[in-house]
């Protein structure tokens, strides 16, 4: 932030400008000479509120020497429902900034509402604040952003708040325990939810799961829609299964999806679409068929490198993919990634894809976790006493022995395309070598993906 002010994503600020003409008109009297504006499509659906269709867009303003304040900018006339969504989004705002985002300084969100329609420069406002009774609230002067660097500090603030994003753990620990995303995935869920279908793509450990996840989560709120008019859909029942923990959407299996007649959904996510096959019927063309009807969103997650078969996907020919690309590797450690950037680059050399070897190159570990790795060739007798040992040294640090559910901390035996989606702190890859030779690479990355901290690759000595 400099002397001038900022807006911030600019992109979003000039599709927003294009859509709707007098926006920038309606806007230039509130522009600051100093700060920074933050625009969003709906900062109620960043928030994890309902979103209203009325609302073009909502602008932060954060500015020294005036008070933080939200701009609803309506396409109707100011009705008690804008009123309503502008408080109840800047009410949300300050509780995150203070509860999430850790901030200390003396804090309020002015709720105003811009009337797109309205005559420019006579724009209707509900503020500053209103109680349920009706009077009008004054913050203090003590309450404006004082200088720049009060208005960095609060930034600092609201970074956290719109990266973060609530983790499973928080249900085992009974504490509040968040995540933050990436800026590339965080691109990704605030530019691209009015896209109708898109193809992500992205290398092991670059959070393809979350962010499909949390994409639902957006859906919901954006749309205004409930559990059951969202599909997830894997390919293995081990992830079925963990989705399914979040209660946030219809979860089945491709094989079973390809066996209803009918499914009363409006949006569909797709995940580990690499490994899905045509067996009844195709997948893909049903599914889209069911988001057209409905005007809805899809999504399909997929990641080439970690295609544990040569059988026809069903996904349509690369070039006519409307496609996001994620890149930065958060998941696996730094000794971990590097075996699996070997792989993948015999692989990029192998696949007709040309964009592969654009994701390989690109692709880059950004953070310093080192990690365990270790490979070794053993017979099958030592490759077992190397398992039993490993894992009473591991029990005895405290990891659990049963494994009825893969979130656990615990010992879990299954193969690697079963458990393909999910993780494990932990990993023995025993022997990933294929009765194919042309998919070895791939199942290396994909057992080896499924490590967060220690990965132990054994091969089986051929005793021949």
């Amino acid at each position: 932030i400099g002397d001038k002010f900022t807006v911030k994503p600019d992109r979003l600020y000039e599709d927003l400008k294009a859509e709707y003409p007098g926006l920038e008109d309606l806007l230039s009297p509130i522009l600051p000479n100093a700060g920074v504006v933050i625009v969003s499509r709906s900062w109620a659906v960043d928030l994890e509120l309902g979103s209203n269709p009325d609302v073009v867009c909502d602008i932060l303003l954060l500015s020294p020497n005036r008070y933080p304040t939200l701009y609803s900018v309506l396409n109707t006339e100011v009705s008690e429902n804008g009123l309503n969504y502008s408080q109840k989004s800047a009410f949300a705002l300050k509780q995150k900034l203070v509860n999430i985002g850790s901030y200390t300084g003396k804090l309020c969100v002015i709720p105003t509402v811009l009337c797109l329609n309205a005559e420019h420069g006579k724009s209707s406002s509900s503020g500053p604040v209103m109680d349920s009774s009706g009077p009008v609230m004054e913050y203090p002067e003590t309450y404006k952003l004082e200088d720049l660097d009060t208005v960095k500090e609060l930034l600092q603030s609201l970074s956290i708040v719109i990266l973060s994003f609530r983790n499973l753990l928080s249900d085992k620990i009974g504490v509040e325990y968040f995540n933050l995303l990436t800026i590339e995935q965080y691109r990704l869920l605030s530019n691209n939810l009015i896209n109708e279908t898109l193809f992500v793509h992205g290398p092991p450990g670059t959070g393809k799961t979350v962010i499909a996840l949390e994409i639902i989560k957006r859906i919901k709120n954006r749309f205004n829609c409930s559990t059951s008019d969202i599909l997830y859909i894997c390919e293995n029942k081990p992830l079925r299964n963990y989705v399914r923990r979040y209660i946030i959407c219809k979860v089945m299996t491709r094989a079973w999806f390809e066996t209803l007649e009918e499914v009363n959904v409006k949006h569909i996510v797709v995940d580990e679409a690499q490994n899905f096959r045509l067996e009844k019927g195709n997948w893909f063309t049903k599914a889209k068929d069911i988001t057209i009807k409905s005007n809805g969103v899809f999504w399909i997650f997929l990641d080439h490198f970690q295609k544990c078969h040569n059988k026809f996907t069903g996904l349509p020919e690369w070039r006519s993919q409307h496609k996001y690309i994620l890149t930065k590797v958060v998941r696996c450690p730094q000794l971990i990634y590097s075996k699996m950037h070997e792989k993948m680059k015999t692989l990029a050399t192998k696949f007709w894809l040309s964009f592969l070897n654009n994701v390989m190159e690109d692709s880059k570990c950004c953070h310093e976790i080192e990690g365990f790795y270790t490979m070794k060739s053993l017979s099958k007798a030592n490759i077992v006493n190397y398992v039993s040992e490993n894992c009473d040294k591991y029990l005895s640090e405290g990891y659990a022995q049963k494994a009825e559910e893969i979130s656990r901390n615990a010992i879990l035996v299954d193969s690697v395309r079963r458990f393909s989606g999910l993780e494990c702190l932990i990993v023995f890859a025993i022997d990933p070598v294929s009765t194919y030779g042309y998919v070895n690479e791939n199942l290396f990355i994909c057992a080896a993906s499924r490590a967060t901290g220690k990965l132990h690759v054994l091969y089986e000595k051929n005793t021949e």
